[in-house]
């Protein structure tokens, strides 16, 4: 993958199974392709590495792509930001390094026996988001001019959407209501990375709202949220889920009643502290796979 000259930090980190005579031999395999959260700010290792290998474990290939964020590299804390963000992460500038993953995957897809039929994007957070602004842009001649990707190589199969940022307008009134000043904080730190003001305008906040550019062009999509998120509101999946319902496109959503924001596996491999334990929660990945192989069976 040829990274952005604007874009640091932006890598493709590959999972591929190994070939074997003993079984498989020679067929391609479903790709998943992860995106992790991070409000735009930064990239979440707990949505990285540990997603990929239970994605990995369940026969996928699997890639991790770290896309264009305001501050790229580790954070452990909102001190370490410093400074202005990186202007690369403006919108569409995620979107484009998505873009040029899959076409690097496409690239390759004899050599690392990759079954492009079945590619699918697996997004939290803000990933939810760069992957639903995929879905369902996916198909507008505009979109290709804009990544240099063709549309062709913009089409995925499916989506699995983790606690995803689906309507801006709606987080903003969420934020506005809380009365939570750390919130609003937090709110325009990620706004002035995704489009380079601290307080869109509505009609910009629209533009970016894919639970409102929903056709029936959008692949399937597998939608869990958690109804006591209390930093991306389960109504950003409710949208997202109406929307997809009014276009005839096939879904599932899981809401679980318990679990802050940014769960991840929501068990003890990405538990960063007690509360990011929660067994219900956890049973996403097994019910994701369960629809995902009825989605990528149909097909063709």
């Amino acid at each position: 993958m040829e990274p952005r000259a604007e874009a640091p930090g932006v890598t493709l980190t590959c999972y591929l199974l190994d070939d074997s005579r003993e079984f498989q031999s020679g067929r391609r395999r479903p790709a998943v392709v992860v995106l992790p959260g991070g409000s735009y700010l930064s990239t979440s290792d707990r949505e990285a590495e540990p997603v990929a290998l239970r994605w990995a474990s369940l026969g996928y290939h699997c890639f991790v792509l770290r896309y264009s964020v305001g501050y790229p590299g580790p954070l452990l804390d909102g001190s370490s930001r410093t400074g202005a963000p990186n202007p690369g992460a403006v919108f569409p500038g995620p979107l484009v390094d998505l873009a040029a993953a899959l076409a690097t995957i496409r690239s390759h897809s004899v050599e690392w026996l990759v079954d492009t039929e079945r590619l699918v994007l697996c997004g939290f957070s803000a990933g939810g988001h760069l992957a639903a602004m995929l879905g369902t842009t996916w198909h507008d001649p505009a979109t290709a001019v804009l990544t240099g990707v063709p549309t062709a190589d913009l089409r995925v199969a499916a989506l699995v959407l983790g606690y995803p940022v689906t309507d801006y307008e709606d987080c903003r009134a969420a934020v506005e209501a809380s009365g939570d000043e750390v919130r609003r904080s937090h709110w325009r730190e990620g706004n002035m990375a995704l489009f380079g003001v601290g307080e869109p305008d509505p009609e910009t906040l629209v533009r970016l709202s894919p639970s409102r550019l929903v056709t029936s062009a959008m692949p399937p999509a597998f939608l869990w949220h958690t109804a006591a998120d209390a930093l991306v509101p389960v109504s950003q999946s409710l949208l997202m889920s109406l929307a997809l319902a009014r276009a005839g496109v096939a879904q599932e959503l899981h809401v679980f009643s318990d679990g802050p924001h940014g769960l991840a596996l929501a068990d003890a491999v990405t538990a960063g502290r007690a509360e990011q334990i929660e067994p219900r929660a956890a049973q996403w990945l097994t019910l994701a796979a369960g629809w995902l192989a009825r989605v990528l069976a149909d097909v063709s």
